[in-house]
């Protein structure tokens, strides 16, 4: 009976430790909706870095760097797409 048991809450933990990682993985997913790495964004557009970085000044969208690869934050980006979308009213 003991060795049933301890093999029960084996399998108990490795579950919990399953869970634990699935989890991670869902959070790291909800940070990568949040934020687009630049050079798909670039590359998405058919920009090259100058145009890019005209983009991201002249409508301000939210940026952060981590090492060298710099991230738009999904958001700014979709909101200024909406708004150079817009048609200009006479």
């Amino acid at each position: 009976m003991k060795k049933s048991n301890k093999s029960l809450e084996e399998i108990c933990k490795e579950i919990a430790d399953l869970k634990k990682q699935f989890e991670a993985q869902q959070t790291c997913s909800e940070i990568r909706r949040k934020w687009i790495p630049k050079y798909e964004v670039q590359s998405y557009l058919g920009f090259k870095n100058s145009q890019m970085i005209k983009l991201i000044k002249q409508h301000h969208l939210v940026t952060t760097s981590i090492g060298k690869k710099k991230y738009i934050q999904t958001n700014s980006l979709l909101n200024t797409m909406d708004k150079i979308r817009q048609p200009i009213e006479l």
